[in-house]
């Protein structure tokens, strides 16, 4: 469930393995929490799959910037908390022959 996996992301960030992690990346729990909880909100309600919000839309909706979504993701993805199946190229200003 979508509550279950942002409780053991949460419980994560304050074990040994997430405290490294984050600090490796120097990101806060808190900010990873709320992108967290962003991606979440994107998923599919059912299974918690399919998270296919932008950065950008990440960003607006935790109250960061791009950028600190993409280390979110690398960490989350890093750690397993998060699998990128298939980095889309979405955006109307990517050149047709780069989107896939």
């Amino acid at each position: 469930s979508r509550r279950g996996w942002l409780d053991g992301l949460a419980a994560w960030t304050t074990a040994d393995e997430g405290v490294a992690a984050l600090t490796a990346a120097n990101l806060r729990a808190q900010l990873l929490l709320r992108v967290a909880e962003a991606m979440a909100v994107s998923a599919d309600h059912r299974t918690g799959r399919h998270c296919a919000a932008t950065n950008a839309t990440v960003a607006a909706a935790a109250g960061c910037s791009p950028r600190s979504v993409t280390t979110a993701r690398r960490v989350l993805a890093a750690a397993g908390w998060a699998i990128e199946a298939y980095r889309g190229t979405g955006s109307p200003r990517t050149p047709s022959h780069r989107r896939r």
